[in-house]
């Protein structure tokens, strides 16, 4: 468990039912979660028509300046840095967690509870910032 929600329940500011630990999907999010995933499958083969004209093994090796930059160093650049990112999320997922607290507008129906977050829920974290 976090260190801030031992601290936040031993000063009484919140209890084990405050605490939002698991929530489960509302229904019509799932529907139209599949009634997209269903639409764009469908367009996928007209997608990759346009894909494969625009996107070549050229466009994707070729500096922009290369006199300044070769490939293997866009590579180990690109290797370096998505290294980096992977390291972060795996540290993320495997670590113990932490306690973020949503704070709305005054006056809104939304209630600010602290959600636990630890596991594959960090990954959830982003999405914050647009409630």
């Amino acid at each position: 468990m976090d260190h801030r929600l031992v601290e936040m329940k031993r000063k009484g500011a919140i209890s084990n039912k405050h605490v939002v630990r698991e929530v489960s999907l509302p229904w019509h999010t799932s529907v139209l979660l599949t009634v997209v995933s269903i639409i764009f499958v469908s367009w996928i083969p007209a997608f990759w028509r346009g894909l494969d004209e625009a996107a070549s093994i050229k466009t994707f090796t070729q500096p922009l300046f290369p006199d300044i930059v070769s490939v293997e160093t866009i590579a180990v650049c690109r290797l370096m840095f998505s290294s980096v990112i992977f390291a972060v999320t795996f540290l993320n997922y495997r670590g113990p967690g932490w306690v973020h607290t949503t704070h709305y507008v005054k006056g809104s129906k939304l209630l600010a509870k602290p959600m636990f977050f630890q596991g594959w829920n960090t990954m959830c974290y982003f999405t914050t910032p647009s409630w």
